[in-house]
């Protein structure tokens, strides 16, 4: 059973995740502006590569997801409205002024994504993965392993946009005992 698997590496992740945060507390703020565009790009071009193989086979993409019981008779709408988001969620976080909203829809379509991979490894594992090019190849295990990651960096790119916003140099959701 994966659970075992996912929970230890959720929580090293996690640890991961606040190391990077103590990190980029300590680092100036140019440094953090660029980690902060880099994971930003990096979210751009998951969710713009992503799109465009889903939209460049589309009845496939819907064929796929049309197999899952929870999805099968809304999957025409599905298979339209994801690649759609994606594109939009990509325009998001290419301007600042609309960065902060991109991160946290990138952050809901990771964790929905997340949550409907999980669902299939648990109860449909044989049904093919409809994510579309390279992505396909990781299978739904290193495909889990790939959105934590993701979620992760996206995290951290909230964290960095939050204190560019606030103008706080400090880590104000995190306490440090002295």
């Amino acid at each position: 059973m994966p659970i075992p698997f996912i929970w230890k590496f959720l929580r090293s992740t996690c640890t991961f995740v606040l190391n990077l945060q103590t990190m980029i507390l300590l680092t100036n703020k140019n440094k953090n502006q660029l980690i902060l565009e880099v994971i930003s790009y990096l979210l751009i071009f998951l969710f713009v590569y992503t799109a465009y193989s889903k939209l460049t086979d589309l009845k496939a993409f819907e064929a796929v997801i049309g197999q899952s019981p929870f999805i099968k008779r809304n999957s025409v709408f599905i298979s339209i409205l994801v690649p759609i988001m994606e594109l939009v969620v990509s325009c998001m976080l290419l301007f600042n002024s609309s960065r902060m909203y991109g991160l946290w829809f990138s952050l809901l379509l990771l964790v929905v994504f997340t949550g409907y991979i999980l669902y299939m490894i648990l109860y449909m594992p044989n049904l093919p993965c409809s994510c579309g090019g390279v992505i396909t190849r990781l299978g739904w295990k290193g495909h889990v392993i790939f959105n934590l990651i993701s979620i992760s960096f996206t995290l951290t790119a909230i964290y960095l946009e939050s204190c560019f916003i606030s103008g706080n140099k400090r880590i104000s959701w995190i306490r440090y005992k002295h």
